[in-house]
């Protein structure tokens, strides 16, 4: 039987680069984290790059000393996803100083690469009994890897059923989808079926990050698909007291079987031990509110109104995306809601751009370039 645990969102970064460059951090066995013979995997939310610029992008760009990467293995890290929304924040260079750190420091990675179809390849590794192909996508932002530059390997439907159904069929799959809503504790309808999908071409296990909280879980077709595991490590100035708590995802698997698996919560505690684990009432507390969402996740109906609940509760930040909105009008618009304003044609319109895929491919093709007129 081969102990596998998959930790959430890693980012050295803020108060924690100490513990990565000098620390050395104690690792998660030690701090009782994960089984001693457990071979653990991340997703890695940082380029480690010493040098460079930042890519012009919305949103912020993130980024760790190269020398962080030797922390990563005194934790007791064997493998890093690098499939997510920052892996690109410092461009090509940035991945490949990433990928050199990790080598260097023993980590395996995947998930990215300098063409689309290296970032498709899997990390083959073989624990106990075990023999797995670990994969890492993820939705696309500023990190797309194409047939002739870099990034990382997206969550696209095509893309996922033609790399899936390469993978060996004597190994053990596990796919990491660097995908979902952020803060909410649920999948989108797209996304669940996306990962019942990834189950019917073949993966034992999905898992989805980048939520930055503890989402839900089902069991589908005998495959674990959970979706939001929290974050691992990752220093951020927020409000949100759910960034600070984790789920390590613990998996028992014997050949290519999946013989069972365990959940186990954890609170980070930046610039101390990094994490640590929940006293025991606390801890139940997370894994019992888990279960309870699990157990709605199970009811259509239940589901879909709390996607449709998460969707209007977010009306006018969504709002301020579409339209491009500045700071001051951002907060206007979250007040008095004038997009709301917007004659019901030219809603329609809108709803129509986004509704077609044709129309939406070529508002992406439009919107993505790095300056736009």
């Amino acid at each position: 039987m081969a102990n596998i645990t998959i930790a959430g969102d890693l980012a050295p970064i803020g108060r924690n680069i100490p513990a990565f460059q000098s620390g050395p951090p104690r690792s998660l066995a030690d701090l009782g984290l994960s089984p001693r013979d457990s071979l653990v995997i991340a997703n890695l939310e940082c380029p480690l790059a010493d040098a460079g610029d930042a890519i012009v992008k919305g949103g912020p760009a993130l980024r760790a000393p190269a020398s962080a990467a030797k922390g990563i293995r005194s934790l007791g890290v064997s493998a890093v996803n690098l499939a997510n929304n920052h892996i690109m924040d410092y461009g090509p260079a940035g991945l490949d100083q990433t990928i050199a750190s990790l080598s260097s420091a023993g980590v395996r990675c995947f998930g990215a690469g300098r063409t689309s179809m290296d970032a498709a390849l899997p990390a083959a590794l073989e624990w106990g009994d075990a023999k797995l192909q670990v994969f890492g996508f993820a939705e696309t932002e500023y990190n797309a890897s194409t047939q002739r530059t870099a990034g990382a390997s997206l969550l696209e439907i095509s893309s996922l059923v033609r790399t899936l159904q390469r993978a060996s069929k004597d190994s053990f799959v596990v796919a990491l989808f660097h995908a979902g809503n952020e803060y909410f504790e649920y999948p989108s309808p797209w996304l669940r079926d996306t990962c019942r999908l990834a189950i019917e071409l073949g993966a034992g296990v999905v898992v989805c990050q980048h939520s930055h909280c503890i989402g839900s879980y089902e069991v589908y077709n005998g495959g674990l698909i959970v979706y939001g595991q929290g974050n691992f490590i990752f220093d951020m100035k927020t409000s949100k007291p759910g960034w600070w708590l984790g789920l390590m995802v613990q998996l028992q698997i014997a050949g290519n079987t999946l013989r069972g698996f365990q959940f186990t919560p954890f609170r980070q505690t930046p610039g101390v031990n990094l994490v640590e684990p929940l006293e025991p009432a606390p801890g139940h507390q997370v894994l019992d509110a888990f279960e309870q969402r699990s157990a709605l996740l199970a009811d259509e109906d239940k589901f879909l109104a709390a996607w449709d609940q998460f969707c209007e509760a977010n009306r006018r930040n969504y709002q301020s995306h579409l339209f491009g909105l500045g700071r001051i009008t951002r907060r206007v618009n979250r007040l008095l809601g004038f997009c709301d304003l917007i004659p019901r044609k030219g809603q329609r319109n809108i709803g129509n751009a986004l509704r077609c895929q044709s129309h939406l491919e070529a508002l992406r093709q439009l919107y993505s370039r790095e300056k736009t007129c």
